[in-house]
């Protein structure tokens, strides 16, 4: 009789303890979970923003608005274009 009283509270003892373990764990779990949505959200954010700077990036580095840039800067587009047909005679001699 001894024996089965301590087989049972051996077993009791068992279940409570593993009924502690999993609420620790499910708790864990749990915040993990919520970190994780938070981390996704963060990600999913900077996603976003990364496309839209690689939006001003294409427009900004466009012909057009280079070109429109360029002409506001004051700088003009040659008429006139200068083609090198012969070498310099001091290039020659070395």
């Amino acid at each position: 009789m001894k024996i089965h009283y301590i087989l049972v509270l051996l077993l009791v003892s068992v279940i409570l303890i593993l009924t502690v373990i999993q609420v620790a764990v499910s708790n864990k779990l749990s915040t993990a979970g919520v970190d994780l949505g938070k981390l996704n959200d963060k990600i999913a954010a900077l996603r976003y923003e990364n496309q839209k700077l690689n939006e001003i990036v294409l427009i900004n580095s466009s012909y057009t608005m280079v070109a429109s840039q360029a002409a506001q800067l004051g700088f003009v587009d040659t008429k006139t274009r200068i083609y090198v047909t012969s070498s310099i005679p001091i290039a020659l001699m070395q």
